[in-house]
């Protein structure tokens, strides 16, 4: 059984490493704030929880040998608030983890927030579905979050709404097809460049790589295909239709990768559609401009027919000229008529004088 002289030791002991979980909790508060590096911000977090597991070790001895019920309730009280504090440090590294993640999603995707916040937040059970989702809505900005504005705070709707990010935009094949089209889309530098235009250049590009690497496509490690590259580049090629078409095969396509193969495969079936499309086309425009002179040659004689009709040379109005009332008069008025409006007086018609026609002098 455990002396009072252990528990003096115990008691010193748990102060020590109580002054270390401080200290380090303090620490690691400020390197989060100042943003140092990951890997070191991930030894304090080491060095934090071995503290702290040593600490509750020693509390736990300590606890044991106190006999009295309200010097028990003390240390008890007061050990459940100090590790309160230690939680909630934990807590907020992890959220903090979270918010360094919202620039990544927006160079890699939300699929990457979703991996950070289920390895620092979403697997910590001393958390309640509905604090965990108060966290990630917190860490969400744009479409992201309007994908989930409708679900209400409540420990069901958790699930919920971690399945709508995930069927919205855990697409890393989309999100990679966008990096690499930023890549090929960059710019020259003049031929002149300073340093500051080198300097854009590299930070430009150096982006979207450490964004392809943190997707798995570390194009220095083989990760990224030629494959990849070009199926971007002929995808660029295709009209806007096409496009969604190609989109549309690869979302029917379950646990199918996209290939070469496959995308000249679709290339060539919208060919031959496109193809057979133009055959039947040119084939009706072929019968259309058959029958087509036919109807304009019927509709050409009928406005010449109803021309003729309209062409009296004596009173101009619709009807034949032997039909004219102002021949209906005597022998020597349609002489006069015939005179006046210039007409030949064998035909009636006007503009010609030909051979064996004549008018009266």
């Amino acid at each position: 059984m455990l002396s009072q002289t252990d528990m003096e030791q115990l008691m010193r002991s748990r102060a020590g490493l109580k002054s270390r979980v401080t200290y380090m909790k303090r620490e690691l508060l400020e390197a989060m704030a100042s943003e140092k590096k990951a890997s070191l911000v991930e030894d304090m977090e080491r060095s934090l929880t071995d503290y702290m597991n040593k600490a509750n070790d020693v509390q736990e001895k300590i606890e044991q040998l106190l006999a009295d019920e309200d010097q028990l309730t003390e240390e008890l009280n007061s050990w459940m608030c100090f590790e309160g504090e230690v939680r909630k440090c934990s807590i907020w590294t992890a959220l903090a983890k979270v918010e360094f993640a919202k620039i990544w999603r927006e160079l890699a995707g939300v699929h990457l927030i979703l991996d950070q916040f289920e390895a620092s937040v979403h697997c910590r059970q001393e958390l309640s579905d509905v604090t965990k989702l108060v966290y990630l809505r917190s860490a969400l900005t744009g479409n992201a979050l309007k994908a989930v504005e409708g679900f209400s705070m409540t420990n069901a709707n958790y699930a919920m709404v971690v399945d709508v990010l995930k069927g919205r935009f855990g697409r890393p094949r989309a999100i990679v097809e966008a990096h690499i089209k930023k890549l090929l889309a960059t710019g020259k530098c003049g031929d002149h460049a300073d340093a500051s235009e080198l300097r854009q250049f590299h930070d430009q590009i150096s982006l979207h790589v450490r964004a392809l690497i943190a997707l798995g496509r570390n194009p220095s490690a083989n990760e990224l295909s030629a494959a990849e590259i070009l199926l971007t580049i002929f995808k660029e090629r295709l009209p806007e239709s096409l496009q969604k078409a190609w989109e549309k095969k690869l979302s029917s396509a379950v646990g199918e990768k996209a290939s070469l193969a496959m995308f000249f495969h679709f290339l060539l079936t919208q060919v031959e559609v496109e193809e057979s499309v133009d055959s039947a086309n040119r084939s009706y425009k072929a019968v259309k401009n058959r029958s087509s002179p036919r109807k304009l040659h019927s509709t050409a004689a009928l406005i010449t027919k109803e021309a003729q009709v309209a062409s009296c040379a004596l009173c101009h109005k619709r009807h034949e000229i032997l039909s004219c009332p102002k021949l209906a008069t005597s022998v020597e008025d349609r002489w006069k008529a015939a005179r006046k409006g210039d007409l030949c007086f064998i035909c009636l018609e006007t503009g010609h004088r030909l051979p064996g026609h004549y008018t009266l002098p």
